[in-house]
């Protein structure tokens, strides 16, 4: 894993050690390698989830979703660094759950549980700076 060159340690060492650690953001040539997929700006609505849905992370920065079943997440297309917002409603029934089936550091390691009641919404923020092995949740309203 690449690391930042530590003051008084890793004599000799610095110049690789930064060439290794600004590779991980950047493409040999400098640019930023999201610069190579740009992403919509956005908002991806979808009025009907079913069991499982997929979250494109090249359509859009803000995906609203109404939940019509019990539903899984997954992720694909996710850059290097990158964050969205998931905006999430129950249908008129309401009673439906979601899981996430990308990793996420909840708060105390527990998910957490939306409002099933009819017409509630839940906002989430996501953040990732490994290429999605690992998501940061801000949870705006459950």
């Amino acid at each position: 894993m690449s690391r930042l060159p530590q003051p008084g340690g890793d004599v000799g060492n610095w110049g690789n050690m930064m060439v290794d650690y600004l590779n991980v953001a950047h493409n040999p040539d400098g640019t930023d390698k999201n610069a190579d997929t740009p992403r919509s700006a956005a908002v991806v609505k979808i009025t009907s989830s079913g069991a499982q849905q997929v979250l494109d992370m090249l359509s859009g920065e803000v995906f609203e979703i109404t939940l019509t079943a019990n539903c899984d997440f997954t992720l694909s297309n996710v850059p290097q660094v990158t964050s969205f917002g998931l905006i999430l409603h129950q249908d008129g029934s309401g009673g439906r759950n979601v899981t996430w089936s990308f990793p996420v550091a909840w708060p105390s390691s527990a998910n957490p549980n939306i409002s099933t009641q009819p017409n509630a919404s839940a906002q989430f923020t996501f953040l990732t700076t490994q290429k999605g092995s690992i998501w940061y949740p801000g949870i705006i309203r459950l």
